[in-house]
């Protein structure tokens, strides 16, 4: 029997040292792992000595989330004991899309896997969430065109751990109209301490903002680090290279080689005439963004994509020359008389009155989820008006996922003084436009139409 009894001892200890990595991957309870769900997912903390101690390892948590996207539990279910702690704390910030059935936000059960150390994430399980419909610029090197740029830190005591041949290079990701990095990828041939810092480092850089008339435009490039750059002080520059050269054109239609036609979307009410469209146009003669900037808000989103089919001729200049100018749609202007029906013995308008606003508007708030990534732009909500002045029914005509929820429960509580047509109560349809931009969400506001 104590024979027996050291040999069960022996099994124990040893299946307690298999690496979390090589255990049997955890019940998913049916919800499954849930990482590219979230619109922001932050990494555990970690000491510099628990990440040295810790190494290459996965550690599995299991979380609720309720109806809004956040998470209300997290509890680690495999992994390293060490790791647990700093896991959940890392799993109860994160924030999720929210997930419906049948229309209604419902309450899900999955799991979170963070990769401790792993090159598929930035460092140490952190992901940064990007806008994956959005534009991509190559950029080059871009030492000489970052305003701030920190240096890679080490310890004195581990830098003789480090290769002193080789240099470390990070590719990273940067939103253009914020100058800020959303992601950071080590490309060094050497990998290692040196380039787990380069990473740290280069997160932290930052870019001047440009095309900031447009909603997100990223731009990819090469940071990269001497051994001598170790535990320098960060380099501010005020007056950064430009990596873009940007031509500003008021009209572009005369220089187009291709334009599409087009015609009125029969979802549409009583649209028609000009609707311009600011563009994005680069060295290929290709547009790779385009927002609408005036005329009908219910043509906004037909002409955006229009106007991505647009071509002009390629130009073969170094640096790189972006166009930035306006394609002019023109529609047919609809002989269109206010529509009248029948709908529950109420009469309703087809769209609002002249002058028409709001006498009560709800404060504005930029959601959360949005300013990771630091998403702007148009969000165009049609609404229908009741008797009363509140709104009965709202719709999502166009705009970023990021921005629908928060305009669809802003256009909800809106009031308006009750529309009448002959001294008879009436309901109206209309359009309601919220402007969002993450460096004035005090000034987002609606327009009416």
């Amino acid at each position: 029997m104590k024979k027996l009894g050291l040999i069960l001892i022996f099994l124990i200890v040893t299946i307690l040292q298999i690496p979390a990595q090589d255990r049997p991957k955890p019940n998913k309870n049916g919800g499954g792992v849930c990482n590219s769900s979230a619109v922001y997912l932050p990494a555990p903390e970690l000491s510099e000595q628990l990440k040295e101690k810790v190494g290459k390892t996965s550690v599995y948590i299991r979380i609720i989330i309720d109806k809004e996207g956040n998470v209300t539990s997290a509890e680690a279910v495999t992994g390293n004991p060490l790791l647990h702690e700093e896991a959940e704390k890392a799993a109860l910030k994160t924030k999720f899309k929210i997930t419906t059935l049948s229309g209604k936000p419902v309450e899900v059960r999955c799991e979170i896997v963070y990769n401790f150390g792993s090159s598929k994430n930035d460092f140490f399980g952190n992901k940064i969430v990007e806008d994956s419909t959005a534009p991509i610029i190559s950029l080059g090197k871009l030492n000489n065109n970052a305003k701030i740029l920190p240096m890679p830190q080490v310890r004195q005591d581990l830098i003789s751990r480090i290769d002193s041949r080789f240099d470390a290079y990070v590719r990273v990701r940067i939103n253009l109209q914020t100058g800020k990095i959303v992601s950071a990828i080590d490309v060094s041939s050497n990998k290692g301490l040196f380039s787990q810092r380069a990473i740290e480092a280069a997160k932290e850089a930052m870019f001047e903002p440009i095309l900031t008339e447009f909603s997100t435009v990223y731009g990819t490039g090469i940071l990269s680090y001497k051994f001598s750059d170790i535990n320098k002080e960060t380099i501010y520059n005020d007056n950064p290279k430009s990596f873009l050269i940007i031509k500003k054109e008021k009209l572009l239609n005369d220089a187009t080689r291709f334009i599409p036609e087009v015609a009125v979307p029969k979802n549409t009410n009583c649209a028609g005439g000009d609707v311009e469209v600011l563009v994005l146009v680069d060295i290929d003669g290709k547009v790779i963004s385009a927002k609408a900037v005036s005329g009908n808000p219910q043509l906004y989103e037909y002409v955006e994509e229009k106007a991505l089919e647009v071509k002009f001729s390629s130009i073969s200049i170094t640096p790189p020359v972006y166009a930035v100018g306006k394609i002019l749609f023109r529609f047919p202007l609809k002989k269109c008389i206010s529509s009248v029906s029948v709908d529950k013995r109420v009469l309703t308008i087809s769209h609002f009155p002249p002058n028409t606003e709001p006498i009560f508007e709800p404060k504005l708030k930029y959601p959360e989820a949005a300013g990771i990534i630091n998403v702007s732009g148009k969000v165009i909500v049609e609404i229908l008006v009741d008797e009363t002045g509140g709104v009965e029914e709202a719709k999502v005509i166009s705009g970023h996922p990021l921005l629908r929820a928060e305009s669809l429960q802003a256009a909800k509580l809106t009031k308006f003084k009750p529309f009448s047509l002959g001294g008879i109560p009436v309901k109206a349809r209309g359009i309601l436009t919220y402007n969002f931009n993450p460096k004035f969400t005090a000034n987002a506001f609606a327009k009416t139409k």
